[in-house]
């Protein structure tokens, strides 16, 4: 058997052309540090699709420059349901804006640490 095409893995480092079964094999372990949202539990998962309407036309309105208090005066001549208070529009463009932000996150792998190498039975 010729080993010059043979591809060089740690497999073949270790243990030469055997094959180990029944013995104790290396294995390289080590621990990280994931941070997800998908575990955690909040709000911003919920949908409400009876304000759906309001708040698509909220966000319309947002996009295209509109302050808080024109959205307002709109939103109250067309007979939206709204609160009485102009700030109302400001924290719920607020917490559309956070809501896009925490969906948004994707997993972050922070660090890897504790690397071994130990040996298990096969």
């Amino acid at each position: 058997m010729s080993f010059e095409n043979t591809p060089l893995t740690l497999h073949k480092l270790l243990h030469g052309d055997t094959l180990i079964y029944g013995g104790w094999v290396p294995h390289l372990t080590f621990t990280f540090n994931l941070t997800s949202t998908k575990f955690s539990v909040h709000q911003h998962k919920r949908t409400y699709p009876e304000r759906k309407e309001i708040r698509d036309k909220v966000w319309e309105l947002h996009q295209k420059g509109w302050g808080y208090t024109k959205i307002h005066k709109y939103l109250i001549n067309n007979s939206y349901e709204i609160g009485k208070s102009r700030t109302t529009v400001n924290y719920m463009i607020k917490k559309m804006k956070k809501r896009e932000y925490i969906l948004g996150l994707q997993d972050q792998i922070r660090k890897y640490e504790d690397f071994k190498i130990q040996y298990f039975r096969v």
